[in-house]
């Protein structure tokens, strides 16, 4: 009769690499031992399921991790099969599959078909698909899955490339002739005497140190791992500003570091890995950029979504602009504008508008804010998509600006246009905000925004931490994005 508790008492032997389970009564899910790549032979009257039994030699779920025994008793059938990559990521190194797989986007392998010298002289530029049974250099920014649909699993299929670079099925120590690659910013298959050369990995069966880029290929080799580390570095960016980011941000994000993945799966010239770096470079400081801090009202500021919100550019950049220009602050009267946010504003003749259509914001209910004046007795139209509002110039006369507000704007298409009309004679505007009041309007219940926990401390756009605030710049401080 099975118990859990029993068994697991008895199986604490890491080596073991399969457990003939089929005479046992009252065998129930899960079943666990100290080997992940342990394998339970259960029988069909037994009706137990789960990661690595197999049943008349069929397995429903292969789950393999690198570093333990597999050993099973004969080929078999896996119905899903999974290999875990755990090498570091950034760095390369070897993988031994024993089931046929896609190469997954995001990591790059390689078949080594001839050694010579101290150069992997005769390699793929790279391949899309893994064979079992043939070890491979691999390469990867992130903990990555290889997995595989109706694989037939064996440990006795040949390898396809060089016999010089061996996989073991299981953990075993190096001998001085067995070099496996190391972890240095060059990296070479190097002396592991006396080491443990985990499972389901490779080793180079030579006698001396061997360059891991190939001689064909160095300088792509080298930027791969570039992108490689890019990518790890963009992940990070992504977790760690995820929680002050909106959906649409995470998914423009995200659709760049896809594309960077596909790029280092399949390999391309040096240049094109160098473009691709240097977009998801672009896409990272452009998804910080996007963070939501939240404003003194209490709403989610979402201003950044605004470009050349205050027209310091010095230009209407960004906008349509109808019998308009960027007009500079002066101490002249005749350019003098009180309550303006920095050295520009927009000057509108009669006639005239400026308006903006900003995209992929997230939906939701929002309020609109900008700073306008006009000379006495004149009225200026602020609009946000079909809402709108009309007021006259403040009393202080045509050097002032006042705020004007728009409520309740909704958004449910992830656009939205914003813009400041005169009715009559010339008008001025500046220092256009939007502020997230709510959530989607269209989800089955309203949820208030309830603003995110902000990560504490300075950072730049890269992601990186300061140790005290710039004198200049665009910055992030605890989760708040400040521009000097």
């Amino acid at each position: 009769n099975y118990n859990a508790t029993a068994f697991a008492s008895l199986a604490k032997d890491s080596t073991v690499s399969r457990y003939d389970m089929t005479k046992v009564v009252g065998l129930t899910s899960p079943l666990e031992a100290p080997n992940k790549n342990a394998l339970f032979y259960a029988s069909q009257e037994q009706q137990v399921g789960g990661t690595n039994v197999i049943v008349d030699m069929v397995c429903d779920n292969l789950d393999l991790t690198p570093g333990y025994n597999f050993l099973p008793r004969e080929d078999f059938k896996a119905l899903q099969a999974t290999y875990h990559a755990t090498q570091a990521v950034g760095q390369y190194g070897t993988a031994l599959l024993p089931f046929d797989a896609l190469t997954p986007s995001g990591l790059f392998a390689r078949k080594v078909n001839a050694i010579n010298n101290s150069y992997l002289n005769d390699v793929d530029s790279c391949n899309l698909e893994m064979k079992g049974g043939t070890p491979y250099i691999i390469l990867t920014g992130e903990p990555i899955d290889i997995t595989a649909t109706d694989a037939e699993v064996s440990i006795n299929t040949p390898s396809l490339g060089t016999d010089t670079l061996r996989g073991t099925w299981t953990n075993i120590v190096a001998t001085e002739s067995e070099w496996v690659i190391d972890d240095a910013s060059t990296q070479y298959f190097n002396e592991y005497t006396g080491n443990v050369i985990p499972a389901l990995t490779a080793y180079l069966e030579y006698n001396k140190k061997v360059r891991v880029g190939s001689k064909d290929y160095n300088s792509k080799d080298a930027k791969a791992k570039s992108l490689a580390q890019q990518i790890t570095s963009a992940l990070e960016t992504y977790e760690a500003y995820e929680a002050l980011t909106s959906s649409a941000a995470q998914a423009s994000f995200m659709a760049a570091i896809d594309e960077a993945r596909d790029t280092l799966r399949s390999q391309p010239v040096t240049s094109e890995q160098t473009t691709q770096i240097k977009a998801l470079e672009t896409a990272a400081e452009t998804y910080i950029a996007s963070v939501a801090s939240v404003a003194d009202n209490g709403y989610v500021d979402m201003s950044n979504y605004i470009a050349n919100p205050s027209f310091e550019l010095g230009s209407t950049k960004n906008w349509t602009a109808v019998n308009a220009s960027a007009s500079k602050i002066t101490s002249s009267l005749a350019n003098y504008m009180a309550g303006a946010d920095g050295s520009y504003v927009v000057y509108i003749k009669e006639g005239g508008s400026v308006e903006q259509t900003i995209t992929g914001i997230e939906n939701g209910v929002y309020q609109l804010v900008a700073g306008v004046g006009a000379d006495y007795g004149n009225h200026i139209t602020l609009y946000a998509g079909s809402n709108s509002v009309t007021v006259e110039a403040t009393d202080f006369g045509p050097m002032y600006l006042e705020d004007v507000t728009i409520d309740d704007i909704t958004i449910s298409d992830n656009t939205l246009t914003i813009g400041v009309a005169g009715v009559e004679d010339w008008i001025k505007a500046d220092n256009f905000r939007l502020y997230q009041i709510s959530g989607d309007p269209t989800a089955v219940e309203s949820v208030t925004i309830t603003p995110a926990p902000s990560r504490k401390g300075i950072y730049d756009l890269s992601g990186r931490r300061l140790n005290a605030i710039p004198t200049r710049g665009i910055y992030i401080i605890d989760g708040k994005k400040v521009v000097k």
